[in-house]
Formats: structure tokens, C-alpha cells, sequence
């Protein structure tokens, strides 16, 4: 065993190669008021596992060099000095470049440095991070590199706020100034990407397994994971929608005039997307009895139904003229844009929609139009669609 004075935690150093050997660590340190902080890059150097075990010199090992046990002693040698402003909370490397720590400094802030700017040996005591971010308002010790994103940061604080840094372009353009000025160091601020509020958060880290997913602790409330996948898109879109039995799927739509269909599980890209409308999207609704089934409106004010288990089906010349094959009914009882609707929980394939000309339309498309077997078919065969339309004041 190893021991040093004042410190708060540790952390091997990544290795270089798989076949590099772990012994360089990183420790932080907790001087007395007014002395000098330091995060400490160490070499530590353990004696061979077949050296001889002398135990009359255990008595003497804390001693000598640190070590406490039966055997030769380690060797604890400080390579590194970052000066700190205040006590190192934690610090971690980044598992992309060892070069780079990331500190959390006990006023709350976070600084990321470059190692190897720094010696054995500072030349002043003052703590110059190449970024510097202030946004947490409290103290915190939660700090965590993402493994699927090189320069990606997560902190925590007792401000009751987790957030989500990106040092990766910051860092390079701090490390070009600064190398152009005898000091070779420049601290640039930086602002976080994302920001998530709860209950005063303890600790935060990444999942090695699922991107874009983290867990938080806090000790006045639960333990949260948190999925925050970015959805790519090219227009601002007006609204979301998740399918009510599928897990996995939602729909988003807005002024791209297309209703997007998307899996959680790729967000590069939707799997499909429903062409129909001539303007912009305002709202989608999946019907509660089928989830192949759901409806959107907008400007162009029409209502258009969806069955998704159409996609890809085959069509004559003649239909194709109307449209792709998923989009089953065009309800133009509006007159002005429609700004929502909604699907009957109790009767299948009864809808409600709302304009801004203040109209109300209860509907339903004549039940041959979804396939329906029931003795009222044919009644319904020639009518396109039951309409009730009231004007609310």
C-alpha cells in the first residue's frame, strides 16, 4: 500500500496501446488554507510479485517511502503539478487523448487542462485551465467523460442541474491561441450544450453500454437514467407524437410538409416518411385502438389518415395519381388551417378535428376505405365520409 498526504481520489491514466503498462495516476489534492492546490500526475512503481519478502522491513517501509506491508516498498513519484484553484472535487481523463483532465473545482466550476503543458515544477501557483466553464452555481463532484463521444463531458452540482459539455472544438481553438504567446496558456470560457434540472444531483455518469444515456444520484430524490439522443432534422418541426403500443416508434412533424416516422433506437435518420400534405404539419394523432393507424393536419387544411401497413403495398397507375399507398383518407371538410384532432377512444375510425376559423368536424371515413366486414359496408360503400361540422363561437 501507498500512502500521500492530502489527497481526495484517484485515477489510472489510459493506456496509450493495449499493451502499455497501468502505473501513471492522477491525484487530487487538499492542501491547508493557503497553501497551493494541485491535481498530481504520479509514477508508481510496485515491487515485482516474486521479490523476496524481508518482514523485518515492513516496520520500517511507511517510513522510508510510503509503502506499508510485508516486502519491498512502492514507489510513489510525483511527475505532474496543475495548479488548482481551491480543492480537485474529482478529475478524470479523457479516454480519447490522456493528455487532457477535466477537474471540478469545490466552487462548482469546471476546468479542462492539457497535461503536458505542465511539469513537475510550476513556474507559479496560479490555476490557468485551458476552458473554463461557470455555469453550475453550487459545489459538485460529479464528472464524467462520454465513451462514445470524443470531448464530451457530463457534471452534476448541488444547484440541482446536470449538464452536458462539448470541449472538443473549444480546447483546440484555446491550445491554437495560446500557442502563439510565450505563456502557452490561454483560458477560454465555455457554456454547456444541454442542461437537465432536478433535485440536488450527487453523481453522474455515462453508460459504457447505450449512447447518448447517463445515470444521476441525488440524495433528495431518485436515482434517474436520462436518454437524450438528438433527432436530426432539417425544418423546425411542430410536434411529436408517440405511437400508443409501440415502444420503439413516434412521428414528428412541421414545416418540411411531411409527416417523419422515427425508431428511438436510430435517430440519424426517420425509417419512413409520409408524403401527402401541401403545407405545413401543426399536429399528429395515432388512433388508441391501432398503432398502423394515425392521422396529422395543417395549413393546407386538410386532415390526412395514415395506414402504415400500406407502405410499399402495389398500385395501379390510377391510384398512384392519388398519393403513396399508407395515405388511406383526405378529410377537406375545413376551411381554414387545422390546428388539431383527435381519435375516439370508444369508436373506431370516429375522428374530431379543430380549425382556426373556430369550426368543429366529427367525423368518419365510410367503413369499406379501412377494409371494415361489417353488415354496414355497403350502406356506407358510396359515401366517403359521415361529417358533422359546428361552428363554435
Amino acid at each position: 500500500m501507498v500512502k500521500h498526504k492530502l489527497l481526495l481520489g484517484t485515477q489510472y491514466v489510459p493506456p496509450r496501446s493495449a499493451g502499455a503498462k497501468l502505473t501513471a495516476m492522477t491525484e487530487k489534492q487538499s492542501a491547508p488554507p493557503g497553501e497551493p492546490n494541485y491535481i498530481l500526475v504520479a509514477q508508481i512503481s510496485l515491487p515485482s510479485e516474486d521479490a523476496d519478502l524481508d518482514l523485518t522491513q515492513s516496520a520500517n517501509a511507511e517510513a522510508a517511502s510510503g509503502g506499508v506491508g510485508v516486502g519491498p516498498p512502492a514507489k510513489f513519484q510525483v511527475q505532474i503539478r496543475i495548479p488548482h484553484d481551491g480543492d480537485v472535487n474529482r478529475a478524470r481523463f479523457n479516454p480519447y487523448d490522456e493528455l487532457i483532465i477535466a477537474s471540478r473545482m469545490a466552487n462548482g466550476q469546471l476546468g479542462v487542462f492539457n497535461y503536458g503543458r505542465h511539469t513537475e515544477s510550476p513556474k507559479t501557483d496560479e490555476c490557468q485551465p485551458h476552458l473554463l466553464g461557470t455555469a453550475h452555481t453550487a459545489e459538485g463532484f460529479g464528472l464524467d467523460w462520454d465513451p462514445f463521444s470524443n470531448g464530451r463531458l457530463l457534471t452534476c452540482a448541488e444547484d440541482g442541474t446536470t449538464r452536458v459539455w462539448n470541449v472538443e472544438e473549444p480546447l483546440k481553438t484555446s491550445i491554437e491561441a495560446g500557442a502563439h504567446l510565450a505563456s502557452k496558456y490561454v483560458t477560454t470560457s465555455m457554456a454547456p450544450v444541454d442542461t437537465f434540472a432536478t433535485a440536488s444531483v450527487s453523481d453522474c455518469q455515462w453508460s459504457r453500454f447505450l449512447a447518448n444515456t447517463f445515470g444521476t444520484s441525488s440524495l433528495e430524490g431518485p436515482v434517474l437514467l436520462w436518454d437524450i439522443k438528438s433527432f436530426n432534422m432539417t425544418k423546425p418541426q411542430n410536434s411529436i407524437a408517440f405511437a400508443p403500443l409501440s415502444e420503439f416508434v413516434f412521428a414528428t412533424g412541421g414545416e418540411d410538409e411531411v409527416v417523419n416516422l422515427w425508431d428511438v433506437r436510430a435517430e440519424k435518420a426517420p425509417f419512413h416518411v409520409l408524403k401527402g400534405h401541401s403545407g405545413e404539419v401543426y399536429s399528429i394523432s395515432w388512433s388508441p385502438q391501432d398503432d398502423k393507424m394515425l392521422s396529422s393536419c395543417g395549413t393546407d387544411r386538410r386532415v390526412n389518415v395514415w395506414d402504415l401497413e400500406r407502405i410499399g403495398a402495389s398500385q395501379s397507375p390510377e391510384d398512384a395519381q392519388d398519393g403513396d399507398p399508407e395515405l388511406l383518407f383526405i378529410h377537406a371538410g375545413h376551411k381554414a388551417t387545422v390546428s388539431e384532432m383527435a381519435w375516439n377512444p370508444h369508436h373506431r375510425f370516429v375522428l374530431a378535428s379543430v380549425a382556426e376559423d373556430n369550426s368543429l368536424c366529427v367525423w368518419q371515413p365510410a367503413a369499406h376505405i379501412f377494409g371494415e366486414d361489417d353488415d354496414d359496408a355497403a350502406a356506407a360503400a358510396d359515401a366517403e365520409h359521415k361529417d358533422d361540422v359546428v361552428e363554435v363561437e
